[in-house]
């Protein structure tokens, strides 16, 4: 048993409490007619419906398919071509919004649009600076030889 003062333990026959003096009073234990039944049931949140996984939800696989897609982009820039990160920026992008059309809204959904984007981005700078070093090498290198 437990003391209702200080919380302290009780022995089953003590009369008070050797911790703060109280006078221990013992309460009738509740009698059944039965043993009482316990269930286990999931709790839920929100309207008793089970909290639905992130991957179910609609949308889901284009969003995450995006951010792949996105992270490519600003990656192939260095390894293959700038117009390969072109591509796939333009592709993530239609993939982000197909994925918010069917309803998701989760964090991969932003993360999928900011990769696409700084992919395209990058992408097109690069290309810019490839265009400028050309052309550069076109009035340069015939004043160096000439």
């Amino acid at each position: 048993m437990i003391c209702e003062y200080c919380g302290s333990v009780i022995g089953e026959n003590d009369k008070f409490c050797s911790h703060c003096g109280a006078g221990v009073v013992k309460k009738p234990e509740p009698k059944f007619d039965r043993e009482p039944e316990y269930t286990r049931e999931p709790v839920y949140e929100s309207f008793g419906q089970a909290p639905e996984k992130e991957s179910d939800r609609p949308g889901y696989t284009k969003a995450l398919v995006s951010m792949i897609v996105g992270i490519l982009s600003i990656v192939l820039i260095f390894v293959l071509t700038p117009i390969a990160g072109v591509i796939l920026g333009v592709v993530g992008l239609v993939l982000n919004n197909m994925a918010r059309g069917d309803g998701y809204t989760g964090s991969i959904l932003k993360a999928g649009k900011i990769c696409s984007i700084v992919g395209l981005v990058l992408s097109v700078l690069f290309i810019i600076l490839i265009a400028v070093l050309i052309g550069a090498s076109f009035i340069l290198i015939p004043e160096l030889l000439g």
